[in-house]
C-alpha cells in the first residue's frame, strides 16, 4: 500500500509538470505541487487494491486531470486560489471512480465500476443539495450582531 500510493504521487506530480510546462507554457511549481497531491488523492480510495501499473496510470491520470480543472475554474471565474476544489473535488471523483476500473486493481479486488458511479454520483448530488441548502438559509436566518456584548 506504501509503494503504491508513493508510486501516484510521483507519477501524478511528474505528469503534471509536463502537461501543465506544455499547456501554459512554462514550468509552474505550485502546478507540480497541485500534481503531487492529485496523485495522492487519485490513490486513496484504492491504494489496497491497485496493482503498481494501476497506480502510476491513476495517479498519472489525476496529474493530467488536476493542471485542465484548475485552468478550467479559473477561466470560469471560479475562485479556488490553492487548487483544492480541483484536486479533492475532481481528482477525488476520478480515484473513487478509478477503484472500478479492472485493469487497475489487483484480480478480485475493486469494486464494480457502475457501483463507484452510482455512489460517486450520490456523494456529489448530497454536497451540492447540502451546500445550498446553508448557503441559501443564511439569507433568512441572519442574526443580528449589533448591540450584542
Amino acid at each position: 500500500m506504501i509503494v503504491t500510493t508513493a508510486l501516484a504521487a510521483a507519477a501524478g506530480g511528474i505528469t503534471t509538470i509536463f502537461v501543465a510546462w506544455f499547456v501554459t507554457k512554462k514550468p509552474d511549481l505550485s502546478m507540480a505541487l497541485n500534481g503531487i497531491l492529485a496523485g495522492l488523492v487519485g490513490i486513496t480510495a484504492g491504494a489496497d487494491q491497485m496493482t503498481f501499473l494501476g497506480a502510476i496510470l491513476a495517479g498519472g491520470i489525476g496529474g493530467v486531470i488536476v493542471v485542465f480543472a484548475i485552468l478550467g475554474l479559473d477561466n470560469l471565474k471560479i475562485d479556488d486560489p490553492v487548487g483544492a476544489i480541483s484536486v479533492h473535488g475532481i481528482v477525488g471523483i476520478w480515484g473513487t471512480i478509478a477503484v472500478g476500473i479492472p485493469f487497475l486493481t489487483l484480480p478480485d479486488a475493486g469494486a464494480p465500476i457502475v457501483t463507484q458511479l452510482i455512489g460517486t454520483l450520490s456523494i456529489s448530488a448530497f454536497a451540492f443539495v447540502f451546500s445550498f441548502v446553508i448557503s441559501f438559509s443564511s439569507f433568512f436566518f441572519s442574526v443580528d450582531t449589533k448591540g450584542s456584548v
